[in-house]
């Protein structure tokens, strides 16, 4: 774990991962709220954490496809940060 201002923070190797942990941590708590005609609505780590894997999910029955080290190498950035 690294310490960030008087907190520890678990690392984590992959975006989804990080997800996972939240998820299961906070599944209750709202991710974030928005405000949508004139009513403001907010969405659990649950519900994000669901829709974010189906949207994975339909991405891959579509054939989408990408390798992180590609992908990364490409950009600059490391599968691990």
């Amino acid at each position: 774990m690294a310490n960030y201002r008087n907190y520890e923070v678990p690392e984590y190797g992959t975006l989804k991962e990080r997800l996972a942990a939240s998820t299961a941590q906070f599944a209750d708590r709202p991710a974030f709220r928005e405000k949508a005609d004139g009513v403001w609505r907010e969405k659990t780590y649950r519900e994000y954490g669901e829709d974010v894997n189906a949207l994975g999910t339909e991405l891959l029955a579509h054939g989408v496809r990408i390798s992180w080290r590609r992908a990364s190498a490409a950009s600059g950035l490391s599968s691990r940060a």
